[in-house]
């Protein structure tokens, strides 16, 4: 049995993804952190059973680090953004701190909590991203794939890469196992959402396999 932190579980992607899991995995513990900000809504995951509806703030660190610890979190499923590349242009500053700074922060509680403190646990982290950061396609062009090169165009997909490049030099950096999922994608009005997995594993317990994606 699993016990997640879903962020920004309340919203469209994030919903979806507390009821699927729910589904197919009755007995696991869900957290769902979330700012309920204009995306979050707590009547997106009404009705779905044993959900602990946490408003908060991802970018506070003592609050992740807490919840991990109160309910004994072993998987971080993070969906929390700010999104929509117009926003991002009238009001790039809490693009920078949602998705940089924010990411950063579940990045250090976990770190924190599975790694630093020993925990001896298999856990893993996932982290949701956007075909935004791989830039534009012409008619002609190939589609993206996960080998595509970066090329943000706007501050909203510079700060999706940015947090994209946060997670992987995590694991890069502090992995101490060699397991690493990668998830197929989830569609949303917002583009292809492609998620990315990376586990933070002591060396001497494997990366506990998840089966976490969907179409929405």
């Amino acid at each position: 049995m699993a016990n997640l932190i879903i962020t920004g579980g309340a919203g469209f992607i994030g919903a979806n993804f507390v009821r699927h899991w729910r589904k197919i995995s009755p007995g696991d513990g869900i957290v769902v952190l979330d700012a309920l900000t204009y995306a979050g809504n707590p009547a997106n995951i009404e009705g779905v059973a044993d959900v602990t509806l946490v408003e908060g703030d991802i970018c506070d660190t003592a609050l992740v680090s807490r919840l991990i610890a109160d309910h004994d979190i072993d998987t971080i499923v993070h969906f929390a953004a700010e999104s929509h590349v117009d926003r991002s242009i009238t009001g790039p500053d809490a693009f920078v701190t949602t998705n940089v700074v924010g990411t950063h922060s579940l990045l250090k509680a976990a770190k924190h909590a599975w790694l630093d403190k020993g925990s001896g646990r298999p856990h893993r982290f996932h982290h949701v991203s956007t075909d935004e950061v791989y830039g534009t396609l012409e008619l002609d062009d190939p589609a993206f794939s996960e080998t595509t090169p970066y090329a943000p165009n706007s501050p909203y997909s510079a700060s999706k890469a940015g947090s994209d490049h946060l997670v992987r030099a995590y694991h890069h950096t502090y992995q101490r196992g060699d397991e690493v999922g990668f998830q197929p994608g989830l569609s949303a009005p917002s583009g292809v959402k492609t998620m990315r997995s990376m586990a933070l594993s002591p060396s001497n317990s494997a990366t506990r396999a998840m089966t976490s994606a969907t179409s929405v």
